[in-house]
């Protein structure tokens, strides 16, 4: 069975990115059996059972970097000025994976209005641009949203064009899937149940990349599609 040419261009555009995503649920998923099995597997009467967590290491350290060559794959497969305009947006899927792993404790903390250094313009275009596909996401999580009026409005009223805010939305969704990857590995000696729990909720998080990557902003209309 062929895939036909004229199937959405965003599933074609994103077409290697998706690919990644829909083997790293498999792998998650196997991490996360890796724990379950062995329990459902012993005698009733048996305390401890051993396990197998190593596959949350290998994960957390492999899911953003395996999202990034596929999604520079994905460039190469197409324009220069595809490629140039992928290269000028948000930081790479390892990059925002290593901003969570080193954030400040404490970078929450309310900071004298003085010591705030303003945004460049373009720090505030991409914060804008996050923004933006944050609402889209809210919409499309909410159970009475309506993610087609959302990402209207911005583009017909804040400047954004759709394939703008859908593209940051499967950025945000994937490092969401990465991050939940991170707290699996650092779970997984203390508590490996909680961290098979975690690596559930990569799977959850990387099956919206994949329905993000695929729809166009004409499927947003049709009343029996949900994303």
């Amino acid at each position: 069975m062929t895939t036909s040419l004229e199937a959405p261009a965003r599933r074609r555009r994103h077409a290697c990115l998706i690919a990644a995503c829909v083997l790293l649920i498999g792998e998650c998923a196997q991490a996360a059996a890796a724990v379950y099995r062995p329990i459902a597997e012993a005698p009733p009467e048996q305390g401890e059972v051993p396990v197998s967590t190593v596959e949350f290491d290998v994960l957390a350290a492999l899911a953003p970097k395996a999202l990034d060559h596929a999604a520079t794959t994905d460039s190469a497969r197409w324009s220069l000025d595809i490629v140039l305009e992928e290269a000028a947006r948000a930081f790479s899927f390892e990059q925002r994976v290593r901003r969570y792993e080193e954030a400040d404790p404490f970078a929450d903390q309310e900071v004298p209005e003085d010591d705030v250094a303003m945004p460049t313009g373009e720090q505030a275009a991409r914060l804008g641009l996050m923004e933006a596909s944050e609402r889209f996401l809210t919409a499309t999580r909410e159970e009475h949203g309506d993610p087609l009026r959302v990402l209207t409005e911005l583009v017909t009223v804040d400047g954004f064009t759709a394939s703008e805010v859908l593209d940051d939305a499967v950025r945000t969704v994937a490092v969401e899937g990465c991050v939940a990857l991170v707290l699996a590995a650092q779970m997984a000696k203390a508590d490996p149940s909680t961290a098979a729990e975690h690596s559930l909720e990569a799977v959850r998080s990387l099956a919206e990349v994949v329905r993000l990557a695929s729809v166009d902003a004409d499927d947003l209309s049709a009343p029996a599609h949900s994303v």
